[in-house]
C-alpha cells in the first residue's frame, strides 16, 4: 500500500544530449526544470510502474528519452533543490553508471521471480551475477558450498533441499541489502498543514533512483509477483495478477511473436527429420 503523502514527492526534468558516454542536461533560458511526481507513475492498474520502464531500457536513445521525460537518476548526489534553484547548473551522468544501475535492478527481479518460482538454478546464476556486476563497488555475500569461486562449492554431500535453504536465505539477504541501500536517506518528515489544521508526514526521498526503489519496496512489501516476459527479445517485466498467474508475457504482441518463433522451429525440426529419413531409405 502506497503512503498516503508519498505520490507528493517531487522530482524534476529537462531536455538532454548525449556526449560520447555522458548525458549532460542542455541549458535553456526559455526552458526551466520542469517537477513532477515520479509516483504519478506507480501504481496504476494495468500500467508499467516507472522501474518496470526503467529495466526495459535497451539502447542509448531509450535512456535518453527515459532523462528527458523522467529527469536525471541522481547519481552525482544533485538535490532537486540545487538544480531547480540553480538553473544554469549543468548535471550529467554517465551511460555506464546508468546501464550498472539497469543491470543491478533487472538482477534483483529476476532474483526475486527465482525465489518466488523457487527456481533453484535461476535463482543461484541471479545471485553470482549479482556479486559479478557490483564487483569492486559492493560485498554481496554467497555462502560456500553454492560459490564457485570456494574451493568446497561442487560439495557433493548437500542435499538439494539443504540447498535450497541456503540460497533462499542468501537471495532474500541479498534483495534486502540491495534495497536497504538504495533507500537508507529515504525519510519522513514531520509537517503542519495550517489549511486542514493537522499534522501530516512529508517524504523526502533524495533521488529518481531511490523513488524507483521505494516502488520496488512497496510493491514487496505488498506481495506482487513480478515476471519477466519469457519472450527471449523482450526485457520487460510485468506484475502477475492474482486471477492471472500462468501469464508468461507481458503482452499479446510478445506472446504471438514467440508463437511463430516456435511454430518455424517445429517445422525447421520436422523438415530436418525428413530428409534424414529420406537419405536413410536411400542408404
Amino acid at each position: 500500500m502506497m503512503p498516503e503523502t508519498i505520490s507528493d514527492t517531487q522530482w524534476a526534468k529537462r531536455p538532454v544530449r548525449i556526449e560520447e558516454d555522458i548525458i549532460r542536461s542542455v541549458f535553456d533560458p526559455w526552458l526551466s526544470w520542469q517537477s513532477y511526481s515520479p509516483f504519478d507513475f506507480y501504481g496504476r492498474d494495468r500500467e508499467e510502474s516507472l522501474y518496470m520502464r526503467f529495466t526495459a531500457l535497451e539502447s542509448n536513445d531509450d535512456i535518453r528519452n527515459f532523462i528527458i521525460n523522467f529527469g536525471f537518476l541522481g547519481l552525482q548526489g544533485s538535490s532537486l533543490r540545487k538544480i531547480m534553484i540553480e538553473d544554469e547548473v549543468v548535471v550529467e551522468e554517465s551511460l555506464d553508471e546508468i546501464r550498472f544501475e539497469i543491470s543491478r535492478m533487472r538482477i534483483l527481479l529476476d532474483l526475486q521471480q527465482a525465489l518466488t518460482e523457487k527456481d533453484l538454478l535461476k535463482a543461484k546464476q541471479a545471485l553470482l551475477s549479482l556479486r559479478s556486476v557490483c564487483k569492486g563497488r559492493r560485498l554481496i555475500l554467497i555462502s560456500g558450498v553454492i560459490d564457485p569461486d570456494n574451493p568446497h562449492w561442487h560439495d557433493k554431500n548437500i542435499d538439494p533441499e539443504n540447498e535450497w535453504e541456503i540460497v533462499r536465505l542468501d537471495g532474500y539477504h541479498a534483495i534486502v541489502q540491495e534495497l536497504s541501500h538504495e533507500l537508507q536517506d529515504v525519510h519522513q518528515m514531520l509537517m503542519y498543514d495550517f489549511s486542514t489544521e493537522r499534522y501530516i508526514g512529508q517524504w523526502s526521498l533524495p533521488t529518481l533512483l531511490a523513488a524507483m526503489y521505494m516502488m520496488l519496496s512497496l510493491d514487496l512489501q505488498g506481495g506482487k509477483i513480478l515476471r519477466k516476459c519469457q519472450n527471449p527479445t523482450c526485457s520487460k517485466y510485468f506484475e502477475v495478477y492474482a486471477h492471472d498467474t500462468r501469464k508468461i508475457y507481458h503482452d499479446p504482441s510478445c506472446a504471438s511473436l514467440q508463437a511463430q518463433r516456435n511454430y518455424r522451429q517445429k517445422a525447421k525440426k520436422k523438415k530436418e527429420e525428413a530428409s534424414q529419413t529420406s537419405s536413410e531409405d536411400e542408404d
